[in-house]
C-alpha cells in the first residue's frame, strides 16, 4: 500500500542559514546593502516549510520531513495537483466556476494527475462550482494511478477543505461531490477538516481500486464515504444528529476497517459478499451487514440513535452473514437493547454469531 511517496530532499534550510552567517559576517563592510540581503534571506527561511507528510511535527508513521512549496492563488493550486509533488496553502484560497471537461459530461476543477501531497497549514480552500442540469462536477478528481495525501501542520489544526458546489434546476440530492475517484490512487486524509455542505459525498470512491484511509481528519457531509477498501484508524467521519435524524449511508464499502476514530450518524454499510473488521473507535449509529458478508467485531463502541430501532449489528434483510466476535464489543443506546438484529423475531436466522478468542479458536 503506497500512502505516501518520497522526494529528493532539498538543502534549502541549510544553505539559507549559511548565507545568513556569511551575511552577518560582512555587515560590517557594506552595511546598508547587506541588512537588505539579509531581511531577504530571513524572509525565504521563514517561509520555508517542511515536515512529514501526515503533517506532525512527532510523527509515528515513519515518514521523514520533506520540503513543500507554497501555493497562494486558485491557479497555483489547480496547476500544482495536476504537476505533483509537496505543496502547502500559504493562504486562503477559493475556487469559483470553472472545470475542465473529463469524459462525457462529467467536469472537475481541481484535477489531481500526480502524486499529490497538500497541507492546508491553517488556510482554507473553498471551492464553489454551479453547474447546468445534467453535468455531474466533482470539486477535485483524481485520475489513473495519482495518490492524494491530505494533512494541516498548523497548531490549532485549522485548515479546512470546503465544497460549496451545486447544480443549478437539481435538488442536493444531487449536489458534486468533494473529490471522486475511479483509478488506482489511494488517499490518505492525515487531517484538516474536509466538509461538503451540500448532500454530494465528501470521498465518492466507489469506482476507485484504491484504498481510502482517514488517520486524523475530519470528514463532515451527509453522505460521507464510499469506495471499496476503507480504513478508520483516528479522526472523525460523518455528522453527528443527537436526534437520530440522519438516517443515510454513513461509509459505504466492500472491505472495510474501523479500529479507531469516530464515525458519526446514520449507518455503515458493508456491502454483499464484504469483509469487515471492526474492532476499535465508536460509531454512533449502527453497522447495516450485506448478504454473504463477513466480519470481526471486536473492542469497538455501537452507540444506536434514540430514533434508530434496527439495533447495534443489522443483518435483518440480509442472508448467510457470519458475525465473528472477539474481544467485548460495548452496545449503548438503542443498541444496548437490541445488540445484534438478524430477522423480525430477533432470533439468529440469517445470521451466525460465532464468539471467538483472538487465537482463533471458540470461546
Amino acid at each position: 500500500m503506497k500512502e505516501y511517496f518520497t522526494r529528493k530532499k532539498t538543502k534549502k534550510k541549510k544553505q539559507l542559514l549559511a548565507m545568513i552567517l556569511s551575511l552577518c559576517m560582512g555587515l560590517s563592510i557594506c552595511p546598508d546593502i547587506q541588512a537588505g540581503q539579509l531581511d531577504s534571506m530571513n524572509r525565504q527561511l521563514r517561509e520555508s516549510h517542511s515536515h512529514a507528510v501526515c503533517g506532525n511535527d512527532n510523527c509515528t508513521h515513519g515518514h521523514l520531513p520533506e520540503e513543500y512549496a507554497a501555493v497562494n492563488t486558485a491557479y497555483e493550486l489547480i496547476q500544482a495537483a495536476k504537476d505533483g509533488g509537496n505543496y502547502y496553502l500559504a493562504d486562503d484560497i477559493d475556487i469559483i466556476g470553472g472545470g475542465d471537461e473529463i469524459y462525457g459530461t462529467t467536469k472537475a476543477v481541481v484535477n489531481i494527475e500526480s502524486d499529490f501531497n497538500l497541507c492546508l497549514n491553517g488556510h482554507t480552500c473553498s471551492i464553489k462550482i454551479v453547474s447546468d442540469k445534467g453535468t455531474a462536477y466533482y470539486a477535485m478528481l483524481l485520475k489513473g494511478a495519482a495518490n492524494f495525501n491530505l494533512c494541516d501542520c498548523s497548531e490549532g489544526k485549522t485548515g479546512k477543505l470546503i465544497n460549496d458546489s451545486f447544480q443549478e434546476g437539481e435538488g442536493n440530492e444531487n449536489a458534486p461531490h468533494v473529490l471522486f475517484s475511479n483509478g488506482s490512487g489511494d488517499i490518505v486524509m492525515y487531517g484538516g477538516t474536509v466538509t461538503n455542505h451540500n448532500n454530494g459525498w465528501v470521498l465518492n470512491c466507489y469506482a476507485s481500486s484504491g484504498k481510502q484511509i482517514v488517520d486524523g481528519a475530519v470528514l463532515e457531509g451527509f453522505y460521507t464515504l464510499s469506495g471499496k477498501t476503507i480504513i478508520v484508524r483516528s479522526g472523525t467521519v460523518g455528522s453527528w444528529s443527537s436526534t437520530g435524524d440522519k438516517t443515510g449511508n454513513v461509509i459505504s464499502g466492500s472491505d472495510i476497517t474501523i479500529e479507531g476514530g469516530t464515525v458519526n450518524g446514520g449507518f455503515v454499510q458493508l456491502n454483499s459478499s464484504g469483509q469487515g473488521r471492526f474492532t476499535g473507535g465508536v460509531v454512533n449509529g449502527y453497522l447495516k451487514l450485506g448478504s454473504n458478508s463477513v466480519s470481526e467485531v471486536g473492542n469497538i463502541t455501537i452507540n444506536t440513535l434514540s430514533r434508530q430501532y434496527f439495533g447495534g449489528i443489522d443483518a435483518a434483510n440480509s442472508s448467510n452473514v457470519k458475525i465473528y466476535l472477539y474481544d467485548s464489543p460495548t452496545f449503548t443506546g438503542m443498541a444496548k437493547n437490541r445488540e445484534i438484529y438478524c430477522k423480525a423475531n430477533d432470533t439468529a436466522e440469517g445470521a451466525t454469531i460465532i464468539p471467538h478468542s483472538r487465537d482463533g479458536s471458540k470461546n
